[in-house]
């Protein structure tokens, strides 16, 4: 039996199983090795143990400090934790608003700009999954809702595992119609003087994930050989080939 893309819990919106693309050399991702979500923050104990059946043992958290010290994860025992911050840290980012103006600030640059800025920790999250991969785990890897980081790290797989342009877009937009109302309560709740620094139609694509967004970015991964790029920031090509080996299986 084919194994269901999305896991539907009651504070987990956004999780779901990154098998099943059809990827290059006549491969498929493998079901039940990675996993994307959004905060694991309000798991309950049957939400975790849920998780570890689905074989996870290792969560990747890409947000930042002060949004981990603002909705801290209490992860298991049984699990690993990894806090690997996507967008650099930024001295005295804290404060009573540090964790609203870090979320805000993952949903103000396109993700080009985003990766651009974060070549470093993106190839330290990639090599934090290959090591799990490496021993046999499984991987969540999140961020607050699951959209902006998460999914620039979830295509940046895909697209390293050969993995087709429309499908790397169909994975991203999966987002808005699973999460789109628990974004939309994120945002409400933000501080005024937060909501008033974004540019203009920020807070309206906070909760969307619309096709154009992913294709801009793989349009400029190609361009750029991303690959290339993140070899020169520190995840290599043999790094690369064993993760496209331990995320994809000949298809049947």
């Amino acid at each position: 039996m084919t194994p269901t893309r999305r896991i539907s819990l009651p504070h987990l919106h956004n999780l779901r199983d990154l098998g099943g693309y059809q990827a290059a050399e006549a491969r498929v991702t493998s079901w039940r090795r990675l996993f994307r979500s959004d905060c694991p923050a309000r798991a309950t104990s049957t939400e975790w143990a849920t998780l570890r059946d689905l074989g996870i043992t290792t969560l990747v958290d890409l947000r930042s400090s002060a949004e981990c010290l603002d909705k801290p994860v209490d992860v298991p025992d049984a699990m690993a934790y990894c806090h690997c911050p996507l967008l650099g840290e930024r001295a005295g980012d804290g404060g009573a608003n540090a964790a609203s103006r870090a979320y805000m600030r993952s949903m103000s640059l396109d993700y080009a700009e985003m990766m651009e800025r974060s070549l470093d920790g993106a190839a330290h999250a990639l090599s934090v999954i290959l090591g799990v991969l490496r021993d046999g785990g499984g991987v969540d890897f999140f961020c607050t809702a699951g959209k902006d980081r998460t999914g620039m790290i979830a295509a940046s797989i895909l697209y390293l595992c050969g993995v087709g342009d429309d499908d790397i877009v169909a994975d991203y937009c999966l987002t808005e119609v699973y999460n789109a109302n628990v974004v939309a309560r994120q945002v409400d709740a933000m501080p005024e003087e937060v909501k008033r620094r974004l540019p203009p139609g920020r807070l309206e694509l906070a909760s969307a994930s619309r096709p154009q967004t992913m294709r801009d970015f793989l349009a400029w991964a190609h361009g750029h050989d991303l690959a290339s790029l993140f070899e020169a920031h520190g995840f290599n090509r043999t790094e690369q080939d064993d993760l496209r080996q331990l995320l994809t299986n000949m298809a049947s």
